[in-house]
């Protein structure tokens, strides 16, 4: 698990999909909803995650934050100019060990990861993964 103490200050300026819970002690371990309205929902065998968007958020500006959103900022941590962090995306999304960043994709963005709507995201993993949530954060 790659952690660090200067790990809760890009917290305070970026918003995900699940976050760590914000207390002292043993509860401030537990992961729990941010953007997301739930911990994510696999699929039978755990090699799919789906996620929900919370009703109403919205950028500073007003405009409406959309699973697109989600996507494009996911996709962008592939890209070497971006490099460093966890490789964990990398490792589980189908096609991430090669997948080079929507600088270099032409706009194709990863295939595995699907927005059927604004609200929806879902996640195709490589392998069954029960600790997603953990990810997503």
């Amino acid at each position: 698990l790659y952690t660090s103490g200067g790990g809760n200050v890009p917290s305070l300026v970026f918003r995900t999909l699940t976050t760590r819970n914000r207390e002292d002690g043993p509860e401030g371990a537990k992961v729990v909803p941010d953007l997301a309205t739930d911990l994510g929902k696999p699929n039978a065998d755990a090699t799919e995650w789906t996620y929900t968007l919370k009703d109403g958020l919205k950028y500073e500006d007003g405009s409406p934050i959309t699973t697109a959103d989600v996507k494009y900022g996911i996709e962008r941590s592939f890209a070497a100019e971006l490099s460093g962090g966890a490789p964990y995306l990398r490792d589980w999304l189908v096609g991430g060990e090669s997948y080079e960043g929507p600088y270099k994709d032409g706009g194709k963005g990863l295939d595995s990861i699907v927005v059927p709507d604004a609200r929806t995201i879902v996640f195709k993993l490589r392998k069954p993964e029960g600790k997603f949530p953990f990810l997503a954060t």
